[in-house]
């Protein structure tokens, strides 16, 4: 028994024809039986054989279509030639123009109700008609290099011929190999990476933040796809592919390819095998923390990929606080850090990202343009209170006021990176002014000789602490 794979590769008849032929020849049995059985006198010639003029009516819209489509596809598919074109018009040829000539030799038969095969023009017509199909679109799809077999690729005919020659003879021979020629599909994405955009420690949780954007990818069919960046002259990108989700805390997790300089180009150039309908999130950022611009990916495969940019939001984790007791702990000459805060029980800060703001509650007010204020980031030694300064910044003199009360400073991004572990602590030196106690905080304080150079020293430990508070921006979160 002949599969549907046969069918169609014989007769150029898919399953939706079959159905439609089954249908037809189904209601014009079921009228049949209605009008010469049971005597339904107005079911007319037309009614009787109308389903089958439809179904053949479906028949040449198919062709029509099929016709048109292999015209448009000319010319994006190398693979497809008039030949291929010749070979579909002339198998729907075979089936459906018969079957219409004999549709009508039956109902110009029905209808003057006699019916002689020898003698009926219309099935002579017929058979005539479906030989001479027959015969010339075989010769000529003999001509033309092509076969009665099934559209199952885009396929391609190359011949190779090679000769031997000896004393005797000369034996040539001839090779026919099919080349299957899979149709790519290109895609792309444009996006810029600026000083507001989300941040995170980079693949590996380094202590330096690096800008990224977050992609969200999504395949149209199944199969290998290529992900490739061009952007800003200078710029080198990186690209890290994840499946379903990406976690900015945790950027190893759902990891499934990676292009990040192994091949030492300052672009990237990543590939994998992608499943449809399935949603995977792109990672773009660049070697170094601080750099900006824009950049353009290229995603070629068997499918259309459809990129969106996923929504990013930061999120911020406060430590200490600006709520004081009335009272001066003398600041100023210091360097201050809160350690154990016995209400909150927080030692140290308990997240990864960089420090945003710092906010102070001045008993003394400090010096306008002039003050030296200081915040660190310093790494602890064990349960000592030996710390070693890990990073310095300097508090612009332009945005100390000569006020008492708090006062809010705002650090430039990426400034300050801190992780779990560290600590956050002020220095006020020349006009830098004093700050209240807070209660419920320890307190760690070091007189330097030197604000801006340090190094490793032991603390004093002080029970009362200062009344400063410091947010961590957290490595951006993804949405949606």
């Amino acid at each position: 028994m002949l599969s549907f794979t046969e069918l169609y590769s014989w007769f150029s008849i898919r399953p939706i024809e079959l159905l439609f032929i089954l249908s037809g020849w189904l209601i014009f049995s079921i009228l049949l039986v209605l009008r010469y059985d049971l005597q339904f006198s107005s079911i007319s010639y037309f009614h009787l054989f109308l389903p089958l003029f439809i179904t053949n009516a479906i028949h040449f819209y198919f062709v029509l279509i099929v016709f048109l489509r292999i015209l448009f596809e000319l010319k994006q598919r190398t693979g497809l030639t008039a030949t291929y074109t010749c070979r579909m018009i002339i198998h729907k040829l075979f089936i459906h123009t018969p079957l219409i000539i004999y549709y009508f030799t039956i109902y110009e038969t029905e209808k003057t109700n006699s019916f002689d095969p020898m003698e009926s023009t219309g099935l002579m017509a017929a058979v005539g008609g479906f030989l001479a199909l027959v015969f010339i679109g075989t010769g000529l799809g003999l001509g033309l290099g092509i076969g009665l077999h099934g559209d199952s690729g885009n396929l391609t005919l190359v011949t190779t011929t090679s000769t031997t020659s000896t004393t005797d003879s000369t034996t040539v021979s001839t090779t026919t190999t099919l080349t299957t020629t899979t149709a790519s599909t290109s895609s792309s994405y444009q996006g810029t990476l600026t000083s507001s955009s989300a941040v995170y420690g980079g693949v590996n949780q380094s202590t330096t933040n690096y800008t990224y954007e977050a992609i969200n990818v999504y395949p149209t069919s199944n199969g290998s796809y290529t992900f490739t960046s061009t952007g800003d002259s200078g710029l080198q990108f990186y690209g890290y592919l994840y499946n379903n989700t990406f976690v900015p805390s945790n950027p190893q997790t759902n990891l499934i390819a990676r292009s990040d300089n192994s091949s030492g180009a300052s672009q990237f150039n990543l590939t994998s095998t992608l499943q449809s309908l399935t949603d995977y999130v792109l990672v773009v950022t660049t070697a170094n923390r601080t750099s900006t611009g824009s950049f353009n990916i290229t995603a070629t495969g068997p499918g259309t990929i459809y990129f969106t940019r996923r929504n990013v939001f930061s999120q911020v984790v406060n430590y200490g606080s600006t709520i004081n007791n009335g009272a001066d702990q003398a600041t100023n000459g210091l360097i201050v850090i809160n350690t154990n805060n016995v209400v909150q029980g927080v030692d140290g800060t308990l997240t990864t990202g960089y420090v945003g703001q710092v906010s102070m509650s001045f008993f003394s007010a400090p010096t306008a343009s002039s003050g030296l204020i200081y915040v660190y980031v310093m790494n602890r030694t064990g349960t000592t209170l030996t710390f070693t300064p890990n990073a310095i910044y300097q508090i612009p003199s332009t945005s100390i006021t000569a006020t008492t009360g708090v006062q809010t400073f705002t650090l430039p991004r990426n400034q300050l990176p801190v992780v779990t572990g560290q600590y956050v602590g002020v220095g006020q030196s020349t006009g830098g002014g004093s700050l209240a106690g807070v209660q419920n905080q320890a307190l760690a304080t070091l007189t330097p000789t030197n604000f801006t150079s340090l190094s490793a020293a032991t603390f004093t430990n002080v029970t009362t602490g200062a009344a400063y508070l410091y947010q961590i921006f957290l490595f951006a979160a993804v949405a949606g």
